[in-house]
């Protein structure tokens, strides 16, 4: 089952993506069952919901998975019976020739802008019959590095593996940029569209720590939330995404 937080909540909570909108699963499956929400989940690795064509490098070709499993979600979407809330969350890492432009090559930097501005609106005309409110959820900030290796490096000292918060920040303005203009001009067929940035969630303070104050390591990776973290968040998490909601 695709189905999370309070199986039988009177509000519906989805939440869709890639890697980088799993990591949000626990918090939101914990956020739905101390609110009376369904979560309802679907997510791929390195698959966004946007409605563009993406290069699979381990493989060397267009990920056409991606494109079918995209369809398939917004399709259980709109067969749901009624859905509060879309949360849609990605990696900033399709900024990074990745993104397959109209004649199926690797787009150059400069066309990515309008391409994904045009697949987010043609995203959110899909998901305005599906929901109510959705919310483009910006990326986390991404360590310096590996962090469960740098923690293994210094046993006694995590604050070594710690970073500044400014420098590794709001890493995907280009496609965030271009979500705002997709917002702007997008049929959402009346449904409420938001920007989130959970940046202030994951680093609350100027240098970002790895490892909270009660021991809980926050990266599993470079830029993955782990699941103890990711959960431990879920009352704020409530807060930021879905404030009506509660």
């Amino acid at each position: 089952s695709c189905q999370f937080g309070d199986m039988q909540g009177s509000k519906v909570v989805a939440l869709v993506g890639d890697s980088h909108a799993a990591q949000w699963l626990p918090a939101l499956d914990a956020a739905g069952k101390a609110n009376g929400w369904q979560v309802w989940f679907w997510a791929k690795s390195a698959c966004p919901v946007t409605e563009v064509d993406v290069w699979l490098p381990s493989y060397r070709s267009k990920y056409d998975a991606c494109s079918a499993w995209r369809q398939n979600v917004v399709g259980r979407l709109k067969a749901l019976a009624q859905v509060d809330l879309v949360v849609v969350a990605r990696s900033k890492g399709y900024q990074q020739d990745l993104v397959l432009g109209s004649d199926g090559q690797i787009a150059p930097r400069a066309d990515l802008p309008a391409l994904w501005a045009d697949g987010t609106a043609r995203l959110l005309s899909d998901l305005g019959g599906a929901t109510t409110q959705v919310v483009l959820l910006r990326d986390t900030p991404w360590a310096a590095g590996d962090v469960p290796d740098c923690l293994s490096a210094h046993l006694t000292r995590p604050s070594a593996c710690a970073f500044p918060r400014d420098a590794r920040s709001h890493l995907d303005s280009t496609l965030t940029s271009a979500e705002r203009s997709a917002v702007a001009r997008a049929a959402t067929g009346g449904a409420k569209v938001r920007i989130v940035d959970p940046t202030a969630l994951v680093c609350p303070t100027a240098t970002c720590s790895v490892v909270t104050p009660k021991g809980v390591i926050v990266y599993r990776d470079g830029h993955h939330l782990t699941r103890t973290y990711s959960a431990a968040l879920a009352k704020r998490v409530a807060t930021l995404l879905a404030p009506s909601l509660r």
